[in-house]
């Protein structure tokens, strides 16, 4: 079955650089087991964070797979549970842009940048494995 992908890039704003990074450390550790078990509830094959510190300011970047990712990834967002309440508030910090499924649903209104694509069918064999989420 094919799925496809998604890449969300949220800008950081000025000065909450480290907090994007103790972010996303929390994503790995002490959130790690609710993120994956959110993911999997909504229907992510895969989503990992990125944190990007460019010349022109830091971005995190999200990777998301599954069938209908932004779909998904919007309705993990707009879930009321302690994670994507956590989740949500710290997006919405470092940004300074409200971050919910509405703003992932209608990308044009959003200070989101959304890389769309489909991903081809996985090969059995040698290739290199990927990780769950």
């Amino acid at each position: 079955m094919r799925h496809n992908v998604i890449e969300l890039l949220v800008p950081v704003r000025s000065g909450q650089t480290q907090m994007a990074v103790e972010m996303l450390q929390a994503l790995s550790s002490r959130w790690a087991a609710e993120h994956h078990a959110a993911a999997r509830e909504h229907g992510l094959l895969h989503l990992s964070w990125y944190l990007a510190v460019l010349p022109g300011g830091a971005y995190i970047l999200a990777h998301v797979e599954g069938i209908a990712p932004q779909r998904a990834i919007g309705n993990m967002l707009n879930a009321d549970a302690p994670f994507t309440t956590w989740l949500r508030r710290q997006l919405s910090e470092v940004s300074g842009f409200r971050i919910d499924a509405a703003s992932i649903q209608h990308l044009t209104h959003a200070p989101l940048v959304l890389v769309a694509g489909e991903l081809p069918e996985p090969q059995l064999g040698g290739a290199a494995k990927r990780s769950s989420h």
